[in-house]
């Protein structure tokens, strides 16, 4: 899941550049790429990563990747109470409205079910609610001559979720 804000580092316009192919574009930049390109603005209301453009097979078996497409989407209101049991992973703004569609409300409860991510930059103080909970912090720079590092931090998203995938019970079926 990645949140719906307009403040967020990461929405639906920007997700599958940065989850699948490690580059890291504003979600308003993304929009106003996509106004120009298309006429009109629109995210699906899904999208499909995989992991296989940034991490070598040698790698996602060190990991023991079982899954290798994952379902992305910013619309936890759609999902029904037994898609739940599939939703491996979530990214956080700190907002507790964030939570508001969610099987619990309770951050605390909702992390003990999947991996949590803050994507933030790396200038930015750790947000003081964020740190209350289990998430894992992916800061990237702001200055673009530092744009090359982004794709070390999508590796990072996806080392960290395998090995919480490796050792959730629920996704060892």
């Amino acid at each position: 899941l990645v949140p719906s804000a307009p403040s967020s580092l990461i929405t639906m316009h920007n997700a599958v550049d940065f989850l699948q192919k490690g580059e890291f574009v504003l979600p308003q930049v993304k929009k106003e790429q996509q106004l120009q390109l298309q006429g009109r603005v629109s995210a699906e209301a899904t999208v499909v990563v995989t992991p296989t453009q940034l991490l070598r097979q040698a790698q996602l078996d060190k990991l023991e990747a079982r899954f290798t497409q994952f379902r992305v989407m910013d619309r936890p209101e759609r999902l029904r109470p037994s898609d739940w049991d599939n939703v491996c992973a979530a990214f956080v703004t700190g907002a507790l409205w964030q939570f508001d569609h969610f099987f619990s409300k309770s951050p605390a409860q909702v992390f003990a079910r999947m991996r949590g991510f803050h994507l933030t930059y790396r200038d930015d103080r750790p947000d003081a609610e964020v740190s209350k909970w289990m998430v894992k912090r992916l800061t990237i720079d702001k200055q673009a001559e530092l744009r090359h590092r982004d794709k070390q931090v999508a590796q990072e998203f996806w080392q960290e979720l395998y090995r919480y995938l490796r050792t959730a019970p629920r996704f060892q079926r």
